[in-house]
């Protein structure tokens, strides 16, 4: 019952040892030495695919053994990775403009990357940090100036109200001065003709003679 062999002399066929029992299957390879002789190798499928069910298990064993160590690798880097993030981000969120204020270190495990970006945030803050530190500076400066400004403006309008008193007393007293006689202190012919011009516009508004 032997089926016909393929190209590389592998075959298989059904046999029993006995009549009472029931056929095995076999696999088998057949070769021709030079001298004409025909050499049969066979053994038992089911002992085959055991052997062959042995090898895959130990295939699978180590590609199992193999995706366990890439994921321990896998999570290694990663920890090396989110550390040293997590401690980026925490300074990024607690970034503070005082003098007294660091970028934290990273950690002694960090990638050369991430140590990049350490480097170029503290370098970041320090220039931050002077540039506010110039900036109140400048704004202290500028109060004091506006201080300084506003008592000298005050000054002036105090200076300002104190000669506009003056200057209205003189204006009274050259008034006066130009309505009375300076010897007799009787009003002069000037406030008379300017006391009769208002009495006759009055008179005439009034229609009073």
């Amino acid at each position: 019952s032997a089926t016909a062999p393929n190209r590389s002399g592998v075959y298989n066929f059904e046999h029993s040892s006995s009549s009472n029992q029931s056929p095995q299957r076999y696999l088998a390879a057949r070769s021709k030495t030079d001298d004409g002789w025909q050499v049969i190798v066979f053994d038992p499928l089911s002992e085959v695919q055991r052997a062959l069910l042995k090898e895959y298990a130990i295939a699978l064993t180590w590609l199992v053994i193999a995706i366990v160590i890439s994921v321990c690798f896998a999570l290694a880097l990663a920890n090396s990775i989110v550390g040293p993030l997590k401690t980026l981000d925490w300074a990024v969120r607690h970034f503070n403009l005082g003098e007294d204020a660091t970028i934290p270190l990273p950690p002694a495990d960090t990638p050369r990357e991430v140590t990049a970006v350490f480097r170029h945030l503290d370098s970041m803050g320090r220039r931050l940090r002077q540039s506010y530190q110039e900036i109140r500076a400048a704004v202290r400066e500028g109060e004091k100036l506006r201080t300084e400004l506003e008592y000298v403006i005050a000054n002036r309008e105090k200076e300002i109200a104190k000669r506009t008193e003056q200057l209205k007393e003189a204006n009274t007293a050259l008034r006066r001065l130009s309505r009375v006689d300076s010897l007799t202190g009787v009003a002069n012919r000037r406030w008379f003709a300017e006391f009769l011009s208002q009495t006759w516009r009055q008179g005439q508004r009034d229609k009073q003679p």
